[in-house]
């Protein structure tokens, strides 16, 4: 709790200093960029329930292409429980459509795609929200929330990710 709390007061300052002008190249068309991220996902049978107790904390990568100001491709791979770690890499991988609506540093955007369990050799799809701010030109904060539709073997869950985004 207290990570976040400082997560968001960081956040704060740097949104409420006085920033330079923003550019409208902050978000632009060609644009490539490569992320870190945290995760914390929950089986929809413990929602409501003590998420500590019945989630698993995980780590990601993700590389994107918005091959339109406002649309893009993003591909992310993640470990799901790093408690738990077997012996495959990633656990998950997926692929999703993004649309953002970007509004001078904010951008919040949706998403849906599909992705693949390796750990259980399934597939399985998504859709989610989320908000990318522009700290710098070159870097960013990302909150997203994404509910992955399980097809079989799995129970759908909720996943929520935090990270930064490197633009180049």
């Amino acid at each position: 709790m207290k990570k976040t709390i400082a997560l968001l007061a960081v956040l704060l300052a740097a949104l409420s200093t006085p920033a330079v002008e923003v550019k409208e190249s902050l978000w632009t068309q060609n644009e490539f960029s490569l992320g870190l991220f945290s995760t914390f996902s929950t089986l929809q049978e413990h929602i409501g329930d003590s998420w500590s107790e019945n989630g698993d904390y995980g780590v990601g990568v993700e590389a994107n292409w918005f091959f339109h100001r406002n649309a893009g491709l993003s591909f992310d791979s993640v470990i799901a429980d790093v408690s738990d770690i077997q012996g495959e890499c990633f656990d998950h991988s997926s692929l999703s459509l993004v649309v953002r609506f970007p509004y001078k540093r904010v951008s919040p955007y949706v998403l849906a795609g599909g992705g693949r369990d390796w750990e259980r050799s399934i597939w399985d799809t998504h859709v989610g929200v989320g908000a990318e701010v522009a700290v710098t030109e070159s870097w960013s904060w990302v909150s997203e929330t994404r509910w992955t539709f399980a097809t079989q073997k799995q129970d759908d869950f909720l996943q929520f990710r935090t990270g930064l985004r490197f633009k180049f």
